[in-house]
């Protein structure tokens, strides 16, 4: 692209987890999901060379964000934001002085997130030593209702299911009670406001600089429908007939609607997280990986992409071209390229896949 400069930082091929990418217009530059974390114990690789490795994403990324006017977070795990404890970098050099947007830490997230959320926001509170406490920006919610969130994917709900559909509609009545415990918390719960000029909650946020436009996507499940990890907000950037799309943790997409949207949108380059084939068994069974696969196929038959960067959670494990075979076939036969990360940026192939 001419208008719009795409540059990957880091991401899991690279031998440390993040999906950190800084993307640059002649109006303005933003720096996405600014984080990274130690690769999981069944990584194959020495734990030395893990933060070997780790050390090195952050200081890539805090290289990154020198010259950036925002930053965008996308959700509060630690590999797509940091805190000063735990970063290992200057904190204040990454979000001090920066236009924040990130995801809202008061609605259509889970108690994890909600709790790392308010830690985040009192250490951007900190970064000019104010002595100001978030506690002085909470504030009791006003009632919200939230309809069940599936009702707003509709090919979701027109999937043949086959032998699965009874168990699937089990766990469908299970996960619609908990989604709605979560929504008692965020009515019962004091919210925050935003607490400075510069920090803005982005969910379906649209922006313009000059004759940049940026948008931010309502929440987006993190996975499966029902996701107990919570949400994640998705990115487009554009700029004349130019458009860049980064979705965070939607993991393949699982979801039919969010790869529908994805190719309706139809951006000339595109960063997409593929499924956590390392969890097959645990986390990840066989139906949800399938529709990870089929949903990314249809985004590479029918999306006109100069790039499409597939990485992430798929790139933890020396076995997920295997068993994402369909995805990689139908790479071979797109007019654009498909990539890791590490082959964007290095021209050589996932850390993971080079381990002996």
């Amino acid at each position: 692209m001419d208008k719009i400069d795409v540059k990957p930082i880091w991401s899991d091929s690279m031998g440390a987890k993040s999906m950190c990418v800084k993307v640059q217009t002649s109006d303005t530059s933003i720096l996405v999901d600014p984080a990274a974390a130690v690769m999981q114990k069944s990584y194959p690789m020495k734990t030395e060379k893990k933060y070997t490795l780790l050390d090195r994403a952050r200081t890539e990324i805090e290289s990154a964000a020198e010259d950036v006017e925002q930053v965008f977070v996308s959700h509060y795990h630690y590999d797509h934001h940091f805190l000063p404890e735990t970063s290992g970098i200057d904190f204040s050099k990454v979000f001090g002085e920066k236009e924040l947007w990130i995801k809202d830490p008061n609605r259509w997230i889970n108690p994890s997130q909600w709790n790392r959320s308010r830690k985040f926001l009192q250490a951007i509170l900190d970064i000019n030593e104010e002595k100001r406490y978030l506690e002085d920006f909470k504030f009791e919610p006003d009632k919200e209702e939230y309809k069940d969130p599936l009702k707003c994917l509709p090919l979701l709900q027109e999937i043949d299911e086959g032998d699965y559909s009874e168990r699937r509609e089990e766990l469908h009545g299970k996960w619609r009670e908990k989604f709605f415990d979560r929504v008692k918390m965020w009515n019962d719960q004091k919210h925050v406001e935003e607490p400075r000029d510069d920090v803005h909650f982005a969910d379906g946020q649209t922006i313009k600089q000059s004759s940049t436009k940026i948008r931010f996507t309502d929440p987006l499940f993190h996975g499966i429908e029902y996701s107990k990890t919570g949400w994640v907000l998705g990115l487009i950037i554009e700029k004349g007939d130019e458009k860049f799309i980064y979705t965070s943790d939607v993991q393949g997409p699982t979801i039919e609607d969010y790869s529908k949207w994805i190719i309706e949108e139809d951006p000339d380059f595109i960063i997409v997280d593929g499924p956590a084939t390392y969890l097959l068994g645990y986390m990840l069974n066989n139906f949800n990986l399938e529709r990870s696969i089929q949903n990314a196929e249809n985004i590479v038959n029918n999306c006109s992409f100069e790039t499409m960067i597939y990485d992430h959670h798929i790139t933890r494990e020396s076995g997920f071209r295997e068993k994402t075979k369909e995805i990689w076939r139908s790479a071979e036969e797109a007019e654009g390229e498909v990539l890791t990360f590490r082959e964007y940026l290095k021209d050589k192939r996932p850390i993971v896949e080079e381990i002996d």
